[in-house]
């Protein structure tokens, strides 16, 4: 069954959202389908929350299901390290969740920065204006299952870039290394149009680099409320 929770590890994608911080009571939300183009019954919903409790604190639901019911259920909280008003941000997050029926516990660290050419970094991603502007975060995770052998490390690099003022690119290496079993890497392009003020539709494909063997496509939306 542990290997069975690997593979869902492996082949899902979730958000990666960065060390910035929502504030009270704002929030954002996104829903995925990944269709695996190889094995037409081997799909994948996800969904995430996000939501601002206040001192810059926010609030993180991560859930994802395959077809065949197999799911994974966290709750976390993630806190800033750091002065607020520093370019170079960094945060951690605690988590409990629920991996089919494996209790876990989830610590994550983000550090992250938005970029800019000729113009002034702003404080949040996804609302820089502008051809030439974006963001690069690194996203780590450890994930350990109640009995405290199995468990796995998770890194996610990304670099996104605001490619028109309605359209963005998201480049993204997915890692995860077992406790007990080989390491595995995914690289995963998405892009994101901005349909109105709080809502963007996303298109990519997921793609297995080392020891996965996964080839989706993925549809899905954001929204900030």
């Amino acid at each position: 069954m542990i290997r069975a929770l690997f593979i869902l590890l492996a082949l899902t994608t979730s958000v990666s959202a960065g060390p910035w911080p929502r504030a009270e009571d704002e929030g954002f939300v996104s829903f995925s389908l990944d269709l695996d183009v190889q094995e037409f019954d081997n799909n994948f919903v996800s969904s995430y929350l996000e939501y601002g409790i206040g001192r810059d604190r926010t609030l993180i639901i991560d859930r994802q299901q395959s077809g065949d019911m197999l799911g994974k259920t966290f709750v976390a909280l993630r806190f800033p390290v750091g002065r607020p008003e520093r370019q170079l941000k960094l945060a951690y997050d605690v988590g409990l969740g629920v991996v089919e029926d494996n209790a876990a516990v989830r610590f994550g660290l983000s550090i992250g920065r938005g970029w800019s050419i000729g113009q002034d970094i702003r404080e949040k991603p996804f609302q820089w204006k502008g051809q030439w502007s974006g963001w690069w975060s690194v996203d780590t995770r450890t994930l350990v299952f109640r009995d405290g052998v199995n468990g796995i490390f998770e890194t996610d690099i990304t670099f996104g870039a605001q490619l028109t003022p309605r359209l963005k690119s998201i480049s993204q290496v997915q890692t995860g290394a077992p406790f007990d079993g080989n390491a595995f890497a995914k690289f995963a392009q998405s892009f994101a149009y901005q349909m109105s003020e709080k809502r963007h539709y996303v298109l990519g494909i997921t793609h297995g680099i080392h020891d996965v063997d996964v080839l989706q496509v993925n549809l899905g939306f954001w929204q900030d409320f």
